[in-house]
């Protein structure tokens, strides 16, 4: 499939969406609702990318992408909802969207590089951002989005730079990674 063909694709999704009130308002509750650090920025950084789909020119977009990869994504995206969604089906639609967008388009990770002082040991240095600690743990998982995900796996290895976080205020624990956030 052309390049130019998927931008315009996931704009009529995304405009499809945002056209009905409803989503467009829940859509702007979740960002002006405090989440928490690791949320909020997934937040803002999926509402940054669906501003940044919106007024992408697709004619501009030169190249393809594989049909099969897509395939493979929309399956692993529906499997990964079914696990980690948010029970709003037109939300993870949107984050549906903006995932395809982030994984074959503009080719960015799928969470933004902000909240790698999350993990265990990040790296301090810009150059070494693009790097995700927890690939190479989740990369196999079958719900997870890792695969697709424009991170590098830390070289230091697999068990040095990921575990469960726990909160301080003694809720849940959550696992963070490059397929998001799974209350556990």
């Amino acid at each position: 499939m052309k390049l130019s063909q998927l931008v315009k694709d996931l704009q009529h999704k995304l405009s499809l969406l945002l056209e009905n009130p409803v989503f467009a308002q829940v859509r702007l509750d979740r960002v002006v609702r405090i989440k928490g650090e690791l949320e909020d920025a997934l937040i803002h950084y999926n509402m940054a990318a669906s501003e940044a789909l919106r007024h992408q020119d697709a004619s501009s977009m030169v190249g393809k992408v594989s049909e099969k990869k897509l395939d493979d994504f929309i399956k692993q995206i529906d499997l990964y909802m079914q696990k980690n969604g948010t029970l709003n089906h037109e939300y993870d639609n949107y984050v549906a969207i903006i995932t395809q967008y982030l994984a074959f388009v503009v080719r960015e990770p799928l969470h933004p590089t902000e909240v790698r002082h999350l993990e265990n040991n990040p790296p301090k240095d810009s150059i070494h951002r693009r790097y995700c600690g927890w690939k190479s743990k989740h990369i196999k998982d079958p719900f997870s989005l890792c695969r697709f995900c424009n991170c590098l796996p830390w070289p230091a290895g697999p068990e040095k730079n990921h575990d469960l976080n726990e909160r301080s205020d003694g809720r849940d624990k959550i696992r963070v990674g490059c397929d998001g956030i799974s209350i556990i």
